[in-house]
């Protein structure tokens, strides 16, 4: 499950959402299949996405269900959510479902200054973009650490 957008209006939005386009690195995961957690914000950037095939089929029907009770039901069915820093990742951690946030520079308190791994939350791992790095450069560290590890096949 994909989210890259928190709210613009949010005091801490500057800096903590990317484009959808900027997780592209995320396609080379083998097999990988793609849902998007994506609501109102940024949700158009689905039409335009250059890895769109990789989403499920009936994306067009999830688009339907977004209130967080179908998102919660959503998520858990998926292997793996990959967030921003916004209300999805804290509600994926929440549910215990592994969860892969990555963050701006300097992160919101709640996911800590250095850890890789969440100091509230037990599956939830934390990826930071590095000073000067783009976002898809952070997403492409991230995604070769995590399959060189095992962690991802």
């Amino acid at each position: 499950g994909l989210c890259w957008q928190g709210k613009k209006s949010s005091q801490s939005y500057p800096g903590r959402s990317f484009s959808l386009e900027d997780m592209k690195p995320l396609a080379k995961i083998k097999g990988a299949v793609f849902v998007s957690l994506q609501a109102q914000y940024g949700s158009s950037q689905l039409d335009l996405c250059s890895f769109r095939d990789r989403f499920i089929g009936f994306q067009d029907k999830i688009e339907l269900m977004k209130d967080f009770v179908n998102t919660a039901s959503i998520m858990k069915q998926c292997d793996l959510i990959v967030s921003c820093d916004t209300g999805i990742a804290h509600l994926s951690c929440a549910l215990g479902i592994p969860t892969l946030v990555v963050t701006k520079e300097v992160p919101s308190p709640y996911w800590g200054n250095n850890e890789v791994n969440s100091i509230l939350y037990k599956d939830c791992h934390i990826s930071r973009k590095r000073l000067g790095e783009s976002w898809e450069e952070c997403f492409d560290r991230t995604v070769g650490v995590l399959i060189s590890s095992g962690q991802l096949a």
